[in-house]
């Protein structure tokens, strides 16, 4: 029998919407942030002491229009230098 994609990823289960839940162990913690602050050079302060642990299998990048989403994920991968943090 072939397994399907829950099976392949580890899925422990669903949500009521048919949604797989990935299986995360405690003390998963595969991305933790602390302080971080950017400024760019214009004086624009795009994020101030953001503060954030994201476990494995987490997905958590929500925000409306201007609010550093794309600066928080260009600061995470290197693309930009954070001013502290």
């Amino acid at each position: 029998m072939p397994l399907g994609p829950a099976a392949a990823f580890g899925a422990t289960g669903s949500d009521m919407l048919g949604a797989v839940k990935p299986a995360v162990r405690a003390s998963s913690v595969r991305l933790a942030v602390r302080d971080l602050t950017m400024c760019y050079a214009n004086g624009h302060t795009a994020l101030r002491s953001l503060n954030l642990s994201v476990n494995a299998g987490e997905m958590v990048v929500l925000g409306s229009n201007g609010s550093g989403k794309s600066t928080f994920m260009k600061c995470v991968v290197g693309l930009n230098r954070p001013t502290t943090g």
